[in-house]
């Protein structure tokens, strides 16, 4: 308690200790300032006026912000809908002016606007209407012709017919591809209205041709068929292990195996390969004299893999099987840090996760939490928040955060943060007596409380 003898009126008190503010000149949304001769250049690049989107497909947002005389890093600007009001999308201009961010939009159609404002609060807009549909769905494809395991002879025309589809634009929109493993790429031709698609050709050399149709829509989700067709007469080849559609984890070992016979010359002569779609070669070499050839891997890359077994005899005939497994990848690693920033013994923490996990295969992502106090594991929580009632000054507390697809767990993420030192409060400030006179002393009493129980000192003025 202080007391002094002053003619007083008016009283200011202050604590020292930290406090926050608002920064100044921050812009609220819809505080627009006043337009004028210098009011911000805005152009919106990304999406573009008209644009179809999907509402499971990351929407990129761009554009181009200026100001005379303002540097572009001191605008602001922020991306509104008019279904969603004000979106949480990354909006800061880098030195060139660049407005760069990623998120998604809800179903209907979207008037985007991108505002900025200068430091005279001026402000300028630009927008742009974009349609958001439901999840974008993959074409369908499947070839009618030839037949898997179909032949014929070099030089033999081969119509090479297919049929597609996509629920999401029209099937003379989409992107045709037939290739053969032997000879290429064989073509692009066009899908008719109906969704036919045809190329007739008898340029096929000799030998087993992986016959490969591949359909792409406008954000290139595709559609892959494949048939065996031979020209002449080669090796026969079977692919006993792995099982067509097999799914293993990412980092298991995987035997191949296979059996080649050939009728043309001694099986050991022949020259095999076996290959992945996505890893490229795995092995060249030949069979055991039975015609054998075993392979065991541990290292097949995440994702979708046609593995194809391929032989060629001495005269130059190929025979080729294919099998389609599936290597679990695991989640991405997630960042974290651990909020509110700073914290003192007063703040619950939080874990936040600034970079979420991504599964490969868009499996749901399921978060695990371990806090470390001091480097000590603590057995309070596995949650995503540690109670204030645990914490204390200058203590040491670390976040891991581990991420898992319900099969596989993916690199952790971690963040650490020190408690530190909270500000002191005043419960309470009472000047005495309440009613003074001119020829009275008056009194100031001041309650205060710290969470650390430190001291506090007290800086009063009398005015």
């Amino acid at each position: 308690m202080t007391s002094g003898r002053l003619p007083a009126l008016l009283l200011w008190i202050s604590v020292v200790g930290c406090s926050q503010n608002k920064g100044a000149g921050a812009v609220e949304d819809g505080d627009f300032g006043t337009k004028g001769d210098t009011d911000p250049v805005v152009e919106i690049s990304d999406p573009v006026d008209g644009t179809h989107l999907y509402v499971d497909t990351k929407i990129r947002f761009a554009g181009v912000v200026s100001d005379t005389p303002d540097d572009p890093t001191e605008l602001e600007a922020w991306w509104r809908s008019d279904l969603e009001g004000r979106l949480d999308i990354d909006a800061r201009p880098d030195g060139d002016g660049l407005v760069e961010g990623f998120g998604y939009l809800d179903l209907g159609d979207h008037a985007l606007t991108l505002t900025a404002v200068d430091t005279k609060g001026h402000v300028s807009t630009h927008s742009v209407v974009v349609e958001v549909g439901p999840p974008n769905t993959a074409p369908s494809c499947a070839i009618l012709h030839p037949e898997d395991g179909d032949g014929g002879t070099p030089g033999e025309m081969v119509t090479l017919t297919a049929e597609v589809s996509d629920p999401d634009i029209a099937a003379d929109e989409l992107l045709i591809t037939w290739e053969s493993d032997v000879d290429g790429e064989l073509g692009n031709p066009h899908a008719s209205t109906d969704g036919t698609v045809v190329l007739p050709i008898n340029t096929l050399g000799p030998g087993t041709h992986v016959i490969t149709l591949t359909v792409a829509d406008e954000v290139g989700e595709t559609c892959v068929d494949q048939v065996i067709y031979g020209v002449g007469e080669g090796p026969e080849v079977t692919i006993t292990a792995p099982e067509d559609g097999a799914v293993v984890a990412e980092g298991e070992s995987v035997r191949l195996n296979g059996t080649i016979v050939d009728f043309t010359a001694p099986v050991a002569e022949v020259e095999l390969t076996w290959t992945s779609s996505r890893d490229g070669v795995l092995y060249t070499g030949s069979p055991d004299a039975d015609g054998l050839t075993v392979l065991d891997l541990t290292d097949l890359s995440q994702g979708i893999h046609s593995i194809v077994l391929s032989a060629t005899n001495q005269i130059g005939l190929t025979d080729t099987d294919v099998v389609s497994i599936e290597v679990d990848g695991r989640p991405s690693q997630p960042e974290v840090i651990i909020g509110p920033r700073p914290a003192t013994s007063a703040d619950d923490l939080a874990a936040i996760i600034t970079s979420p996990s991504v599964d490969p295969e868009g499996e749901d992502i399921i978060y695990s939490y371990l806090w470390y106090r001091d480097g000590v594991l603590y057995e309070g929580s596995t949650s995503a928040t540690v109670d204030a009632s645990a914490t204390a000054r200058d203590e040491e507390w670390r976040l891991v955060v581990t991420p898992s697809d319900g099969t596989l767990e993916g690199v952790s993420g971690e963040a650490v943060t020190l408690i530190e030192n909270s500000s002191p409060v005043i419960v309470s400030v009472n000047v005495l007596p309440a009613s003074p006179r001119t020829e009275d002393d008056l009194s100031c009493e001041v309650v205060v409380s710290d969470t650390d129980a430190d001291e506090v000192d007290l800086s009063i003025t009398w005015a």
